[in-house]
């Protein structure tokens, strides 16, 4: 992986591929190189379809090992209630300075589900939103987070694809169309003014080589 060098391209170059970044207020300050090859890498690890989900936490306070136990938890019970693995669950994760006085910290976090997880027709955002607002709710480790859903009310695009849409590995426009997306996790801006680690992520690595990459 690279160091977190930052890129002001349109584009990000990687594994052969032109990958489009997220085009919005101050993009153009930079995206961090690293993080996009993790989300790169992740995005060619996938062997199956994904449910994306992406709620905000708020935490009175800002400390990333909380944030961590609430995944493992959240990802436990999901275990328990489908036939997944724990390590079919991904997700990635980017600390943000707020931009008000206090300098406050929230994370963007990001879960990619498998689509066979979940019956035909069933309102995929309203179970994940469930299942991760009763695992904060039930226990007195997580009573200090928030979880704010939609992200913004006034853009009615609060979830990366209409209700029962999905990530699909063997399209590469899919794939190009959820990198986009995920770049805007990557922005540097806001994102690495807050000390210790801004990222994290379960990466997983492709198993096909370079040469046979997913295919449109």
């Amino acid at each position: 992986m690279a160091d977190n060098r930052i890129t002001k391209s349109t584009k990000f170059y990687y594994r052969n591929w032109h990958w489009p970044l997220y085009k919005g207020a101050k993009s153009f300050l930079g995206f961090n190189t690293s993080q996009l090859e993790n989300i790169a890498e992740a995005l060619l690890s996938l062997e199956e379809s994904y449910i994306v989900f992406k709620p905000i936490i708020h935490q009175k306070k800002q400390v990333n090992k909380l944030l961590s136990a609430l995944i493992r938890n959240f990802k436990q019970k999901t275990m328990r209630n489908t036939t997944l693995d724990y390590s079919e669950i991904l997700h990635f994760w980017a600390r943000e300075v707020s931009n008000n006085a206090q300098r406050t910290c929230h994370y963007h976090l990001i879960i990619l589900i498998p689509k066979r997880a979940f019956v035909d027709g069933e309102p995929i955002a309203k179970m994940v939103r469930e299942y991760l607002e009763q695992v904060i709710q039930e226990s007195d480790k997580f009573s200090a987070m928030e979880v704010t859903y939609p992200e913004d009310k006034e853009n009615s695009d609060d979830f990366f694809y209409p209700e029962g849409s999905y990530i699909n590995p063997r399209e590469i426009n899919s794939l190009l169309f959820a990198f986009t997306r995920l770049s805007y996790f990557c922005k540097a801006y806001s994102k690495d003014n807050a000390p210790g680690r801004n990222y994290g992520m379960s990466l997983r690595r492709p198993k096909t080589s370079d040469d046979n990459l997913k295919a449109a």
